[in-house]
């Protein structure tokens, strides 16, 4: 079996945010590298289902599913609601 490999980096943080990560780390107990892979790791996931979000939403405005103008006004409205956005 072949083992993972690894990249190593070194990344800058503003003072703040090191502090916070830190104070997060060690109350959890958490090597810093796996404290960061798996912040990576939460973000990536958020942003990839997001970005599935924004494709299904924007097929769903570009193809109604009918062609009943009432049908299509709920449509939108449902779409509205599901992102959380004002009429």
């Amino acid at each position: 079996m072949k083992r993972p490999t690894t990249t190593r980096t070194s990344t800058s943080f503003p003072t703040e945010l090191w502090r916070g990560i830190e104070s997060d780390r060690k109350r959890r107990g958490v090597p810093r590298s796996r404290w960061l892979q798996e912040a990576a790791r939460e973000y990536l996931a958020r942003h990839s289902e997001a970005e599935r979000e924004a494709r299904y939403f924007a097929g769903y405005e570009a193809i109604p599913d009918g062609d009943d103008e009432d049908f299509a006004a709920i449509e939108r409205a449902a779409i509205e609601d599901l992102r959380g956005t004002p009429d």
